[in-house]
């Protein structure tokens, strides 16, 4: 009788390590999530939102230390832009918010924000068949 109550928890030990195993082994993937919202006049706000895989990083420290980075590469990407105003960067974060279209009859306000995800998990949602 004993012998019947030890193999359930083994067997239960055994699928929690392997699964711990394998959330340390993935690979993490750096998404930039591009955020585009207007006032879309009547019909009220209209707000886009999009997302583009940057890199892959070995672990998720990696992935957390590069996004800093990438945003002040974005930072300074916008800053060249004259269309674009109230662009504010501080060493350290990982979004920004800007409003883009400076004298044009619809501006947008746009926010970039890098997140990392396990590479088994697409923010964008299921694909389609």
């Amino acid at each position: 009788m004993m012998r019947t109550c030890r193999a359930p928890a083994i067997v239960v030990l055994s699928l929690l390590a392997s699964a711990a195993t394998a959330s340390a082994e993935c690979t993490w993937v750096l998404w930039l999530k591009v955020s585009r919202s207007s006032s879309g006049g009547s019909a009220g706000p209209i707000i886009r939102v999009g997302y583009s895989a940057e890199s892959s990083y070995p672990t998720h420290p990696d992935c957390r230390a590069a996004a800093p980075r990438m945003t002040k590469f974005y930072y300074d990407m916008n800053a060249k832009n004259s269309a674009i105003s109230d662009l504010k960067y501080k060493p350290g974060q990982t979004h920004l918010i800007y409003i883009d279209g400076l004298g044009s009859p619809a501006p947008e306000i746009v926010s970039y924000a890098l997140e990392c995800w396990p590479d088994a998990v697409d923010p964008r949602g299921p694909k389609g068949k």
